[in-house]
């Protein structure tokens, strides 16, 4: 009995513990349902517009120079290296003379070349005069027509001697010429690699290297996609090549433009690229030969886009996406095809429209649905707005 009446006694002191409870769960769940942002409790947060803008497209690609002529100069004769009339690393001038031959041989080539012309000019000189006497002698049956036929024969054979001759003397002069070997065009020598008194013949290693300077070239390669992307917008809009500029591996812009003058005819099929070569003044001379640089080729026609900053910018697995505020001050989450970068900008392909707010600071503290007091940041003009004040 005393039992029963210590577990009912229990049970009235648990009844008030357990309707407090209830009580405070309650106002838990009422604070919670009031907590909801409405009016003066929605989020501040810093967002922008979407702006249309037009815009000339670009992309970068890496790029190495070429010269547009570049020559390894080869002796076309044998001989011994005599002199040199260059300064290493010099421009130098078409025409100019930069390595002497040994000569020797070769002028007492040419003149024996020239003595075998004397001696057939004389053979000739005493072949026609016979031809002429048998011709003479023929209508007295004094010499045969068979005779006759001999000496206009030694005739025709001592002109060729002389055509024969007056070629020897040709190659004498030309091979006298190897030995002298003169700058094919203009452009900058390099360091000489063949030693005074050194022999040098056709299949000796070069004498030096030749490459001009301005204009000089930079070759690179676009994809197929690429190359195929800009072939029709050409067409279509009418508009020129692209413009090309140059940027050295330290960042330094390059003063010139570069105009393309040339687009591979296939695509390379391991890389699927086509190779493209652009042009630039080179002047000042400070772009070299084999020199790697940074290119971005920009379209000549403009093209309406949409910019959203990049802050404004998130990812998850389903892709890229923007938060919104809509005309109720409520966050809407939009999922967006994106482009190139444009400074601090992103275009936007697809997903937005042009005046859109973007939110660009507060994003962890809102989710879609949130309500928010946009401070709208226009870039473009550079002052603050309120939006849902």
């Amino acid at each position: 009995m005393k039992l029963e009446k210590v577990l009912l006694a229990g049970t009235c002191i648990l009844a008030p513990v357990v309707a407090t409870s209830l009580v405070f769960t309650e106002k838990v769940y009422a604070d919670a349902a009031g907590s909801q942002p409405q009016g003066v409790n929605a989020v501040g947060v810093t967002a922008s517009r979407v702006k249309a803008f037009e815009h000339h497209h670009n992309f970068k690609i890496k790029g190495r120079v070429a010269a547009k002529e570049d020559v390894a100069l080869q002796a076309q004769a044998t001989g011994y290296l005599v002199d040199k009339h260059f300064k290493e690393g010099d421009m130098v001038a078409q025409g100019e003379l930069l390595f002497s031959l040994d000569d020797s041989r070769y002028l007492a080539k040419l003149s024996q070349a020239k003595s075998l012309l004397v001696s057939a000019e004389a053979k000739l000189n005493v072949a026609k005069l016979e031809h002429k006497r048998g011709l003479s002698l023929l209508p007295t049956s004094s010499i045969s027509e068979a005779e006759v036929d001999r000496l206009l024969a030694e005739e025709q054979l001592a002109r060729a001697q002389i055509k024969s001759a007056k070629a020897q003397i040709q190659l004498a002069k030309t091979e006298l010429g190897y030995t002298q070997i003169r700058v094919p065009f203009s452009g900058r020598i390099s360091n000489s690699k063949v030693a005074l008194g050194e022999l040098v013949s056709p299949s000796s290693y070069a004498l030096a290297d030749l490459v001009t300077v301005s204009p000089i070239d930079v070759s690179f390669q676009v994809s197929e996609t690429v190359f195929h992307q800009t072939k029709m917008k050409m067409l279509a809009t009418g508009s020129e090549l692209p413009s090309v500029s140059l940027f050295f591996n330290s960042g330094d812009p390059f003063s010139e433009v570069g105009a393309i003058t040339y687009f591979g005819n296939r695509v390379d099929k391991a890389s699927g690229t086509v190779a493209v070569r652009a042009e630039f003044n080179n002047e000042a001379q400070l772009l070299l030969p084999g020199q790697y640089v940074e290119l971005t080729v920009t379209d000549s026609q403009s093209t309406p886009v949409l910019l959203l900053p990049q802050r404004a910018l998130m990812q998850d697995l389903s892709g890229f996406y923007v938060f919104v505020v809509n005309g109720n001050n409520e966050v809407e989450r939009k999922d967006i095809d994106v482009g190139e970068q444009v400074g601090m900008n992103i275009i936007v392909n697809s997903g937005v429209r042009a005046d859109d707010v973007v939110i660009t600071h507060g994003l962890q503290q809102v989710v879609t649905g949130s309500k928010v007091k946009a401070t709208l940041v226009d870039s473009a003009h550079s002052h603050l707005m309120v939006a849902g004040a």
